[in-house]
């Protein structure tokens, strides 16, 4: 083979050592670049909050949802990301109402009010016509004695949701049978009657 002094072969190693150390810096920060997309960095963090519900750990779970759709609707006002993210939050939001929801259940079933309240109460911030998850509420909110909340938002049904349908009319006639306010169980009594046969009808 040919010799190589000493002083060449380490001329020649340290042109070795820097292309290899340019190369190495070039890949490590285009992969950087790439991760550090802002889009890409939120998207990753909803393994987070749905690994806090999958441990049932609900705080956690809940406030980083919430602060995970804030943090897309915030870039949502990006041009570049307006479809990306209003799609991203609408995927995520069915996916946590799906695992609240689940939860909720779960607790009401095994009548774990406290759990059960602190679910339903997330629910209902994004999902406020499901006439089951909001009987299993109510009857929470009666078992933690938390009657004046369960008034108001029996109230709220009343006058805010706007929803002509028979199971809903019929929930609200049990409730108010239930409190002993005959006069609007009857009220909404009929009204069930009347959607069930209009339901008939068609």
């Amino acid at each position: 083979g040919v010799f190589v002094n000493s002083p060449l072969r380490h001329f020649i190693s340290g042109i070795h050592k820097k292309s290899y150390n340019h190369i190495t810096d070039t890949i490590i920060n285009k992969a950087y670049n790439l991760f550090m997309d802002n889009f890409l960095l939120l998207r990753l963090n909803r393994v987070v909050w749905i690994a806090f519900l999958e441990q049932e750990k609900l705080d956690k779970g809940i406030r980083f949802f919430e602060t995970y759709i804030l943090n897309f609707e915030a870039l949502k006002k990006q041009p570049e990301y307006k479809e990306a993210a209003g799609d991203e939050i609408e995927v995520s939001t069915a996916l946590y109402l799906n695992k609240i929801s689940a939860l909720a259940e779960k607790y009401y079933n095994a009548k774990d009010w406290a759990n059960a309240a602190i679910c339903y109460a997330a629910y209902f911030k994004y999902c406020q016509d499901d006439t089951a998850s909001i009987k299993n509420f109510l009857e929470t909110l009666d078992n933690l004695e938390q009657y004046d909340l369960e008034a108001d938002f029996i109230e709220y049904l009343e006058n805010n949701l706007k929803i002509n349908e028979p199971q809903m009319h019929k929930l609200m006639a049990e409730i108010y049978a239930k409190r002993n306010d005959y006069q609007k169980a009857v009220i909404y009594c009929k009204k069930y009657i009347e959607g069930q046969s209009e339901v008939s009808a068609q």
